[in-house]
């Protein structure tokens, strides 16, 4: 279902963006509704002239990066199943569509020839914005694992590999005072920005939902430093804290992080999965969600033909789960008193992958 609501609105947010901005590509609204349209708030009635294929509303007005998580869960759902005809049929027109839309909204470049993102913003958080870490981190990885999966066709594929060679590197900085920082080693919300508007931590998004700096790459202590020195720290609601920690292999700071938001339930409601309010209402699905998604990566990650069990997980904890990998893969297993009691892989081949 999730899938087909983007199906289904492909056509009218494609000829919205052909119609009213001249070019190819597909701009899905960042509160869209399930039929492709913006919520009717967020589009606005006092436009002052704006196009009519953007929201009037400045929170949203710029933010598309929610199109590269939509890529990004798309090829997930690839890697876990191997569906080849969604991954023909679905996952590349819709890849493709977007980074279109990318390509085609932002023309300029800066003196080496590196696209510049802007007029843009850093999620809601900093509503102006020149290239910001949730655009650049999403280009960079949706592109860069489009490419990785060599299946597109080959006039597809080269475009792509041209595109990333244009793309932006991820904002960073030297924070400076001490040895160690002689270079730049924390992430940004953005090359620059401007006009706080929210409580979340863009900078962050390089290490949850596109991985440019994990526990397994070359960037684990930059993501590490830039997490222990956010700005906002939140262990409820909508927020990552849990799952950015799990994708760090910070066990202790993951552990708090999911104590504190499954015990974030309304005490007038009748029963505990009603959490909140936090930021909207209650239930706060957003709340349970992102515990859960932080509990499953405390517990297992699946990176390319990889499979990492316990990355986040405390010692102290004992455990029984069967959770799903890369390539229609399930791993069942027991730990007890910090020892690994029970594993079963399947398929058994997989089991080297462990």
């Amino acid at each position: 279902p999730f899938f087909d609501m983007y199906e289904n609105a492909f056509e009218l947010c494609s000829g919205r963006v052909k119609k009213h901005l001249g070019f190819d590509g597909v701009l899905y609204p960042e509160t869209m509704s399930m039929w492709g349209t913006a919520r009717n708030l967020c589009y606005s009635r006092y436009r002052d002239g704006l196009n009519p294929a953007l929201t009037g509303n400045h929170y949203v007005r710029y933010y598309f990066s929610g199109m590269l998580e939509l890529v990004t869960i798309m090829i997930e759902y690839v890697r876990h199943t191997r569906d080849s005809v969604f991954e023909k049929n679905v996952l590349h027109k819709h890849a493709k569509a977007v980074i279109d839309f990318y390509k085609n909204f932002y023309k300029e470049t800066d003196d080496n020839g590196k696209m510049v993102i802007y007029p843009s913003q850093a999620l809601e958080n900093w509503q102006d914005a020149r290239n910001p870490m949730d655009a650049v981190a999403g280009l960079r990885y949706t592109v860069g694992e489009l490419i990785k999966m060599d299946t597109a066709d080959d006039e597809t594929l080269e475009e792509w590999k041209a595109f990333y060679e244009k793309l932006p590197e991820l904002p960073m900085f030297n924070p400076g005072g001490h040895p160690e920082f002689n270079k730049p080693c924390m992430l940004k919300p953005a090359e620059w920005y401007d006009r706080l508007g929210n409580v979340e931590n863009p900078e962050l998004y390089a290490v949850f939902p596109y991985r440019m700096a994990a526990f397994d790459n070359e960037n684990d202590r930059v993501g590490i430093e830039t997490f222990r020195r956010r700005s906002l720290r939140m262990n409820w609601g909508w927020t990552q804290d849990g799952i950015q920690v799990a994708v760090l292999a910070l066990p202790e700071e993951a552990q708090q992080v999911v104590i504190d938001k499954f015990s974030n339930w309304n005490e007038k409601c009748k029963f505990k999965g009603y959490w909140g309010p936090n930021f909207d209402w209650v239930s706060d699905q957003c709340n349970g969600a992102s515990a859960m998604i932080a509990l499953q990566k405390m517990l297992l990650q699946s990176v390319d033909n990889k499979i990492y069990l316990f990355p986040a997980w405390p010692a102290e904890w004992d455990v029984e789960f069967k959770l799903h990998a890369h390539g229609n893969t399930t791993v069942e297993c027991s730990y007890k008193a910090g020892e690994v009691k029970y594993i079963k892989v399947t398929p058994e081949s997989r089991a080297a992958d462990i």
